[in-house]
């Protein structure tokens, strides 16, 4: 997930703007990202800013650093749960 979808999804249940470093702690707490690198504050701080850019951006800054769903704005749906990873079987008991 890119971070533009992580913070919509962070966004998504949040009722008041959260700050960029807020949004990415919450984001890589919930293994949203695909890729953190070296620095995801710094990275999700530029999505955001980048995001917010136009008339029909989903995401709007409220005050400097903080920032939220955009009122009205109809989101992507949620992605799907991720398919729980099986686990191995327990090998057999040797027969004697």
């Amino acid at each position: 997930m890119t971070f533009l979808e992580a913070a919509i999804e962070v966004l998504r249940h949040e009722k008041e703007p959260l700050h960029f470093s807020e949004i990415a702690k919450r984001a890589v707490e919930r293994q949203l990202l695909s890729h953190v690198g070296r620095d995801p504050v710094a990275a999700m701080q530029v999505s955001l800013n980048a995001a917010i850019r136009g008339d029909s951006a989903l995401i709007v800054r409220s005050k400097p650093g903080y920032y939220g769903v955009r009122p009205g704005a109809e989101l992507p749906p949620p992605p799907a749960p991720a398919a729980p990873v099986p686990t191995p079987a327990a090998p057999a008991p040797a027969a004697t």
